[in-house]
C-alpha cells in the first residue's frame, strides 16, 4: 500500500483491464500512473479517459487495440504532431481501449515542464496554475510522460509502468461526450475529475 494526496493506493489487479473500456474508463480517474523510463521518474494522477470500442464508429481498430487487456497502445495525433496513449481493454480480438486525455503530475514536476515548456509559455514562464496545462490533452500528457511508439504494446504491468488505485474510489467525476470525434458523438464516453486535490512535487 502506498500514500498519494492522504489517500491509500495499491497496485492494480491483473484483471483491472478485463471488462470493456466504457466500464474500465471512469475507475481510472484518480488511479496514478509512475514511469521510470529513459533516465526519468515521474507520476501523475489520471484526471480524463475516455473510451473506445469497436461497437461505435469512432474507434481506430488498429491492430494493438485488439491485444488482450493490460497492454499499451500509442498513437500518433498528426493535428498536434504528438504521441498519445490508451490502455487496452477487454479480452484478446474484442477491441476496446480507454484514451489517458489528462492528468495532473504528482512527482516529477520539474522533469514534466522540461519536456513541456517549449510548446506552452505558461508552463516556460511558471505562471500561476501551469500545473494543471503540463498534461491538459491527450497529447499533452504524452509528450510530459515522454511516450515513445517504442511503448506501443507494451504490458502494463512490466517496465516501464506502474499503476496504482485508490482503496476508496474517486466519486467526484463528471461524465461527459467525447472531444473532437464526430461519430457516435453523443455517447457519454468521457469522465473528468472534477475537483482533485493532487500537490505536485519533484520527488
Amino acid at each position: 500500500m502506498i500514500g498519494y494526496f492522504g489517500k491509500q493506493y495499491v497496485p492494480i489487479e491483473p484483471d483491472f483491464f478485463a471488462p470493456p473500456s466504457w466500464m474500465v474508463a471512469p475507475r481510472l480517474i484518480g488511479c496514478v500512473l509512475c514511469m521510470d523510463y529513459r533516465g526519468a521518474s515521474i507520476a501523475m494522477a489520471l484526471s480524463a479517459t475516455e473510451a473506445y470500442d469497436q461497437c461505435e464508429g469512432a474507434f481506430h481498430g488498429v491492430d494493438t487495440q485488439f491485444l488482450a487487456d493490460g497492454h499499451a497502445y500509442i498513437h500518433f495525433y498528426p493535428r498536434c504532431g504528438m504521441w498519445a496513449m490508451d490502455f487496452v481493454c477487454a479480452p484478446r480480438g474484442h477491441g476496446s481501449s480507454v484514451l489517458i486525455a489528462g492528468g495532473i503530475p504528482v512527482a516529477g514536476l520539474e522533469t514534466m515542464r522540461e519536456r513541456r515548456k517549449p510548446h506552452c509559455r505558461a508552463i516556460h514562464d511558471r505562471a500561476r496554475g501551469y500545473e494543471k496545462l503540463i498534461a491538459d490533452g491527450p497529447c499533452n500528457f504524452g509528450e510530459a510522460c515522454d511516450i515513445q511508439p517504442a511503448l506501443n504494446g507494451a504490458w502494463l504491468f512490466d517496465k516501464p509502468f506502474r499503476i496504482y488505485r485508490p482503496v476508496e474510489p474517486i466519486v467526484d467525476i463528471l461524465p461527459d461526450t467525447r472531444v473532437n470525434v464526430s461519430k457516435d458523438a453523443h455517447l457519454p464516453w468521457r469522465w473528468t475529475w472534477r475537483n482533485p486535490s493532487v500537490l505536485a512535487t519533484d520527488a
